[in-house]
């Protein structure tokens, strides 16, 4: 289940934009949330400094309209992290 999707596949817990940062990873809700998608490899020679003003504005975005629910996931299900603003 993906961050902010119940069991019944809506939306809710107040997360209104995803932060897709993954190579591969497609977006999984687009009719249920906002996304911004950097498809980058997770590999340490990967530059994410190129991505990180769009990043912070995105996120800037998402705060000055709804204040919250900024969440962002990796690619593999088994290191998946979570941030919410």
């Amino acid at each position: 289940m993906s961050p902010g999707v119940g069991e019944d596949g809506e939306g809710g817990g107040g997360v209104s934009h995803i932060l897709n940062v993954a190579f591969g990873v497609e977006n999984a809700f687009p009719d249920l949330f906002i996304y911004k998608t950097v498809s980058i490899l997770d590999h340490p020679d990967a530059d994410l400094l190129l991505h990180i003003q769009d990043c912070c504005d995105f996120i800037q975005q998402a705060r000055n309209e709804f204040g919250s629910g900024c969440s962002e996931r990796h690619a593999r299900p088994d290191n998946w992290d979570t941030a919410v603003v």
